[in-house]
């Protein structure tokens, strides 16, 4: 984009003022028109009538249907013009606002709101609809009155009190409905957004029974939209209906003055000039009664045009920046810390890492560590607060999106598909997408034959959000999006959360792919199946990078421990030689999930009891967090009491778990039984 002056409604109406004009032109002309059925009654009265001339007759009546068709011509070219403008205003404002609600979007202290795209409509709607052509006849008012006045001055003087009554009238509609259609306007945003809600989470809501309770928040939000939009029509009714029956009054008023006049033998006043100033009154007050008819939707258009006007002004506008070359993967992150805006603590503090092309690098930690907003920083999503994330030397920032997104490949922890094909998904939304591409990087995802299965195979509709595809087959999707194009820099938040083993295999030969042809690949990860794909490991706790280093040297300090499963196609873990190292106790491969009655069951071991160099794990019950089994209460199944961990292990407040996935372990180290409470390593 450009460095100029801001894109706005408002420059965007200035810079049409030639259409304006040319719409200006038009109500002229056609307001003139307005007269021919005024002064066709005048003559025919005046003149047919008196003279019986049928070829007067005649010629009137064919002048009068020329003047209409030239009228209803002009009529239609006045709204073309505004139709021209609105849809060129739209197609100018319609990219930026779409623009801004996305950027909006990735701040995560905001909720999602389309309401400016909904805003541009009710405006556009506006400017093409009856409202606007009412705005263009009101300046029309005064000569109509003019013309009353040069008939007759005191038919004139009756008109202009009229139209002092109706815009009196219009004036008391606009204040008593302006506010409540404001605040009706709002809770419907409000409403809408409460919807949208409750359909994305439509299966959550179903599953436990939810539906109740989110139609009565809903229905709450929208009695109070009724409740305000109902008293505003209610009064909007009540004008309507006094400025019909005061126009109706007026033209009366006036009409009885006509025929005093008439009555009184000193003045011109004749039956036609009173049927043709009664029709000219009639037409002058029309725009007037228009206004208050349209009250509602002047009164939505301006809300809608501060809203549109409010968005734009706040969105900045990309900056035109060097191209810059394709990257080649050297990721370094400096000093990152980063705290949203209404967040009490900071997320992320003073994170700092470099990993080369070619390396892969897995972030591991517990909930809430910062594992999913430092993805999104590394990336370039959202913008630290200190710190800066380069990528092969440049800033993530100074890199145009455009440029830098065919070059990274991100899969976010919660997967969002499009509608449409599965190959315009995994090829980015690319409309003729490169068929070479999109299959390959569904090999490497493993998805090809799943694909292959479908109705139409890449060219099956997936619905909406990936609607007719299962956990693991839009997890896949996701995937294959994220490794399409050869990216140089590749993301992964939680990969593998949905995936089954073969799932697991085909990720683990990705990794192998990504890594052999040389990108830098970011692994987050809650259960590390493919910790030993890693060349560097970094652990997050609290926010802040309690180890950091090669694979073998976090894993043999004692922070994590790993044990692979067979055939996976990842780089195998140090070898331990079949014997204990200290302070890291060897642990076998949790058995199954046991069915059998509970006498069958190993027993818990008893608080305080050592911990044994071959222990049997027992499936304990799902942790909170979802992060797999947990070790019975006072196991201590990674802790030495000969051999302190140090200061950079991770420690816990309690006993030390084995987090069991599948066929691994992953033991946490623990304090000593006999360690001071206060020696923390946080």
């Amino acid at each position: 984009m450009s460095n100029g002056p801001p894109i706005t409604v408002n420059r965007l109406l200035r810079a049409s003022y030639m259409a304006f004009m040319a719409a200006g032109v038009f109500s002229f002309a056609v307001n003139v028109l307005m007269l021919t059925l005024p002064i066709f009654m005048f003559q025919v009265f005046d003149r047919v009538l008196s003279s019986r001339s049928e070829a007067t007759l005649v010629m009137l009546l064919l002048m009068a249907t020329a003047a209409l068709i030239v009228q209803a011509g002009l009529d239609a070219v006045r709204a073309f013009v505004f139709v021209r403008v609105s849809s060129w205003i739209d197609r100018r404002v319609g990219p930026m606002l779409m623009s801004s609600i996305i950027v909006e979007a990735l701040d995560r202290s905001r909720s999602p709101n389309s309401g400016p795209l909904r805003s541009l409509g009710t405006l556009r709607m506006f400017l093409t609809g009856p409202g606007m052509l009412t705005m263009l006849d009101v300046p029309w008012v005064p000569v109509f009155l003019l013309v009353i006045f040069w008939v007759n001055p005191a038919m004139g003087w009756a008109a202009i009190g009229g139209a002092v009554v109706m815009f009196a009238i219009g004036l008391m509609n606009d204040r008593m409905t302006r506010r409540t259609l404001m605040e009706a306007q709002m809770h419907s945003a409000q409403s809408f957004q409460a919807a949208e809600s409750a359909v994305r989470n439509a299966a959550v809501v179903e599953a436990m029974g939810m539906r109740s309770k989110v139609l009565d928040r809903w229905s709450q939000t929208n009695e109070q939209v009724l409740s305000l939009q109902g008293r505003a029509s209610d009064r909007a009714a009540i004008f309507q209906g006094i400025s019909k029956s005061a126009r109706m009054l007026v033209q009366m008023v006036i009409m009885s003055v006509a025929v005093l006049q008439i009555i009184d033998p000193s003045t011109p006043m004749t039956p036609g000039m009173m049927i043709a100033a009664v029709m000219i009154l009639g037409r002058a007050l029309q725009p007037v009664e228009m206004g208050i008819n349209q009250a509602r939707q002047m009164f939505e258009a301006i809300a809608a045009y501060k809203i549109v006007e409010q968005t734009l002004q706040n969105a900045q506008a990309e900056p035109r920046r060097m191209e810059l070359p394709a990257p080649k993967g050297l990721l370094s992150a400096e000093n990152l810390g980063h705290q949203p805006q209404g967040v009490a603590r900071p997320i992320l503090q003073r994170v700092s890492f470099e990993v080369l092309p070619g390396e892969m690098l897995a972030v591991i930690g517990p909930s809430a560590a910062g594992k999913s907003t430092l993805a999104r920083l590394l990336v370039g999503v959202e913008k630290p607060t200190v710190g800066n994330v380069r990528l092969d030397g440049a800033d993530v920032y100074q890199w145009n999106s455009d440029e830098l997104g065919p070059h990274i490949g991100y899969m976010p922890q919660d997967i969002e598909l499009f509608s449409g094909t599965v190959a315009e998904n995994i090829g980015r939304l690319d409309p003729s997408p490169d068929s070479a591409a999109v299959i390959k990087a569904a090999e490497l995802a493993g998805l090809h034959e799943q694909i292959l299965r479908l109705a139409e195979g890449y060219d099956t509709q997936i619905g909406n959000a990936g609607a007719i595809l299962s956990g693991g087959q839009r997890q896949r999707v996701a995937l294959a999006r994220a490794l399409y194009g050869d990216p140089s820099l590749v993301v992964l938040d939680e990969p593998n959360s949905n995936l089954d083993n073969s799932g697991d295999d085909a990720l683990g030969k990705a990794l192998l792919d990504l890594k052999e042809r040389g990108a830098t690949v970011i692994m987050i990860t809650h259960r590390p199946q493919t910790l030993g794909a890693a060349d560097k490991v970094l652990v997050l706790q609290n926010g802040i990078v309690q180890r950091f280093g090669p694979r073998d040297e976090v894993m043999n300090a004692g922070a994590v421990q790993v044990e692979h499963k067979p055939g996976i196609g990842e780089l195998a873990p140090p070898s331990q030689s079949g014997t204990q190292q200290a302070g890291k106790p060897e642990v076998e491969p949790p058995r199954p999930a046991l069915s059998g009655p509970k006498s069958n069951r190993p027993a818990a071991a008893k608080p305080g009891a050592p911990a044994t160099t071959n222990p049997t794990t027992r499936p304990a019950a799902q942790g909170t967090d979802g992060e797999g089994p947990k070790a019975a209460p006072g196991t201590n199944t990674g802790a030495n009491k000969g051999t302190k961990s140090g200061a950079n292990a991770i420690r816990s407040s309690g006993p030390a778990k084995a987090r069991t996935i599948g066929v691994r372990t992953v033991n946490v180290a623990a304090p000593k039984p006999d360690a001071d409470p206060g020696d923390s390593n946080d």
